[in-house]
């Protein structure tokens, strides 16, 4: 699930019944035409895992594991919090 500034843009998307959705990136690049699950798929699932590693990964799993909420439409990482099981396996060190 693609984070967007343009939060009708999200919803429609993203909110709605649909277990999937296709989308084409804004971005573009080698691959712009994306096939994702919604948070409605999410819900229904009984355990989700999350495997995120690399450097580059580094400060979504910071997000990801801090207190702070943010807009759902900006960080769609957040919506693991909401659920009732959720397992992230990565290679990025938590802080002491």
């Amino acid at each position: 699930i693609v984070p967007l500034a343009n939060e009708a843009v999200f919803g429609e998307l993203f909110l709605k019944d649909a277990l999937a959705v296709g989308y084409k990136t804004p971005e573009g690049g080698a691959f712009p035409e994306r096939l994702t699950s919604t948070f409605t798929l999410l819900r229904l699932c009984s355990d989700v895992i999350l495997y995120a590693s690399g450097s580059e990964k580094r400060a979504v799993v910071a997000r990801l594991l801090g207190a702070r909420e943010e807009r759902l439409s900006l960080f769609p990482a957040q919506f693991l919090k909401r659920l009732p099981q959720a397992t992230l396996f990565t290679d990025v060190e938590r802080a002491p």
